[in-house]
C-alpha cells in the first residue's frame, strides 16, 4: 500500500512528470485516489466522493475515471489493505525461531503499522464486526495470523497446544482496542513529535499483547 503523505495531495496543473508513463501515472493517480479515501473514511463520519477529492487534490472527473462511486473506491481499498495486512504481518513471522519471537513479531508489527500508517490501519479496523465476525476486518487478519503462528510451532512440537480460534479473537480484539487510541493521535499529529510521542506506549503495548497470547 503507497505511503498516504506521498501521493496527497496531487501535483498542481502542470506540474505532473510527462515523461513516466501514461500505464505508471494511471496507477500512481489511481493509489493517490485510494489513500484519500483511506483518509477520509479514518477522519471522516461521512465520507463521500467530495471529500475524496478535496484530499486527493483532484478533479470529480478524475475520480470518475476510475471509480464508479465512493462505495466502489471503499470496497477497491479494503481489498488492497487486507493485502497490505496479510503480507506485512507474513513478513513479521519470517525468521523467528520461539512462539514468544513470533508473538512479539506480529504484536509489534501490528502497532508498528497503526502509528506509522494510522489511515490505512483505521479504516480497515473501521469494517465493523458482524454475527459471524466478532471483529473488524483486520482483527480477523491478525487472528488469522496468530492461529497460523500457533498451527505451525504445533506441527514441529515446539508447543503442545493446538490453535485456538476463540483465544485469537480475544486477543485480536485486545488488540484492536489497544491500537486504535494510537493510530487515532498518529493522525492527528506528524513528525517526530508523533514518533516520540508513540513509541513507549507501542513498546508497552507488545509486551501487554505478548502476555495475553500465553
Amino acid at each position: 500500500m503507497s505511503d498516504t503523505d506521498a501521493l496527497l495531495p496531487a501535483p498542481g496543473r502542470g506540474q505532473y512528470d510527462r515523461q513516466v508513463p501514461r500505464q505508471r501515472r494511471q496507477a500512481v493517480q489511481r493509489a493517490r485516489l485510494l489513500s484519500a479515501t483511506a483518509v477520509v473514511l479514518a477522519s471522516e463520519p461521512a465520507p463521500s466522493v467530495a471529500s475524496v477529492i478535496r484530499v486527493a487534490g483532484v478533479g470529480r472527473n478524475s475520480f470518475y475515471e476510475y471509480f464508479d462511486h465512493f462505495e466502489h473506491a471503499r470496497d477497491a481499498l479494503f481489498v488492497e489493505l487486507e493485502r497490505w495486512l496479510i503480507d506485512a504481518l507474513r513478513a513479521a513471522e519470517q525468521s523467528v525461531r520461539t512462539p514468544v519471537e513470533a508473538f512479539r513479531s506480529l504484536a509489534a508489527a501490528w502497532f508498528t503499522l497503526a502509528t506509522e500508517h494510522p489511515a490505512q490501519w483505521l479504516a480497515l479496523s473501521g469494517v465493523a464486526p458482524t454475527d459471524t465476525r466478532p471483529v473488524s476486518l483486520a482483527g480477523i487478519v491478525f487472528a488469522d495470523a496468530l492461529e497460523r503462528a500457533v498451527s505451525g510451532f504445533a506441527r514441529r512440537g515446539v508447543i503442545a497446544r493446538p490453535p485456538d480460534r476463540v483465544r485469537a479473537m480475544l486477543v485480536a480484539a485486545a488488540a484492536e482496542a489497544l491500537a486504535r487510541p494510537l493510530a487515532r493521535a498518529a493522525l492527528a499529529s506528524s513528525g517526530e513529535r508523533r514518533s516520540n510521542a508513540l513509541e513507549r506506549a507501542r513498546t508497552l503495548l507488545v509486551d501487554t499483547s505478548v502476555r495475553l497470547l500465553h
